[in-house]
């Protein structure tokens, strides 16, 4: 008979032969890349950097040579092109009708397989409609901005719209299980009990829904303080990064350093 050791390695060593790296050295360190299949949730209050993390994850993917499509619903396809432009190779542009009508800017770097889907007021039907376009275009690594876009408007103590919620978040799950992708989504989340909070509209963490969904929880906190890097006028702002759940492995701490004006992370 085999022992529980020997079935943890043997299971460690599968999830390590599906992971794809997270071209962010530190990160790898601690989470051992994006396991295929996976699901996991980039958390934190508003300015703490959650949008900037997301697109930097998937510009380092991309210069890493992997497929990754980067999906937001709260910038517009110009923001985008800009952020695109920094990035060496021409682009490449297409469109998505989806079901509430709505055309989504579709932009792919030519000499990368990145691709970027865009409209700032998407509906729930939208983003999984660009997910499962995203998967079936080859992305083994899809990076959504922001849950909190397509979820109620509601309060999600509302027991109907916390169902509506789970209903959503269940229609993702089982796009990464199908097409064995990686889906990162950010979420604007808040720490405490129902309570000791003002309000607890989309507060994912409250409502527990993280827990029953997601398999990593990376939660992002910084102060918005700029520091001198040493090097000309160059800045850095700190970023803390704690990961507060890990399916797959330890959770821990630690600080990342991200460059203002670019998808740049000093580490």
């Amino acid at each position: 008979m085999k022992s529980t050791t020997t079935n943890t390695n043997q299971l460690k060593n599968d999830l390590k032969y599906r992971c794809i790296p997270t071209g962010i050295n530190r990160l790898d360190q601690a989470i051992e890349g994006y396991q295929l299949p996976s699901f996991s949730i980039i958390g934190g209050a508003s300015g703490s950097f959650k949008s900037r993390f997301a697109w930097t994850k998937a510009v380092n993917l991309s210069l890493c040579n992997q497929s990754v499509a980067f999906i937001s619903s709260e910038n517009s396809d110009n923001n985008i092109a800009r952020e695109l432009s920094a990035i060496r190779g021409g682009i490449l542009t297409d469109s998505l009708v989806c079901p509430s009508g709505k055309e989504i800017s579709i932009m792919k770097l030519q000499n990368f397989d990145f691709h970027v889907l865009c409209h700032p007021r998407m509906k729930a039907e939208d983003a999984i409609l660009c997910v499962e376009y995203a998967a079936r275009a080859g992305a083994g690594v899809i990076i959504f901005d922001s849950l909190n876009d397509i979820l109620p408007e509601e309060e999600l103590s509302n027991p109907a719209q916390l169902q509506l919620a789970k209903s959503i978040l269940d229609e993702l799950k089982e796009l990464v299980t199908q097409h064995n992708i990686a889906l990162i989504c950010t979420a604007r989340l808040r720490t405490g009990v129902g309570a000791q909070l003002p309000s607890t509209r989309h507060n994912l963490k409250w409502a527990g829904l993280l827990d029953y969904l997601a398999d990593r929880v990376l939660m992002l906190e910084s102060s918005g303080k700029k520091i001198p890097t040493g090097y000309n006028d160059d800045v850095y702002f700190p970023v803390n990064v704690q990961i507060e759940k890990n399916r797959f492995g330890l959770t821990s701490d630690l600080e990342l350093k991200f460059d203002p004006n670019s998808a740049l992370v000093y580490s």
